[in-house]
């Protein structure tokens, strides 16, 4: 069964997630970053973003890169 082009067991805004990995990152870090609640971003997540958008979480991801760790 497909949903608004991504088959169900696909998860959006893979390069989100994966920069996030790749930078040990966790998702609530990223909303303390985005000063939004992490329920909110997990929200914004379920859905894939603008590419602008996309591309502005991740400059932020790569900024804050090791600030956390």
């Amino acid at each position: 069964m497909k949903k608004r082009g991504l088959a169900m067991n696909q998860k959006c805004n893979i390069e989100i997630r994966a920069a996030l990995k790749q930078a040990h990152m966790k998702q609530w870090q990223l909303a303390e970053l985005l000063e939004i609640p992490e329920g909110t971003l997990s929200r914004k997540f379920r859905k894939e973003l603008p590419e602008e958008e996309k591309e502005s979480i991740i400059e932020l991801i790569w900024k804050h890169q090791g600030v956390n760790e």
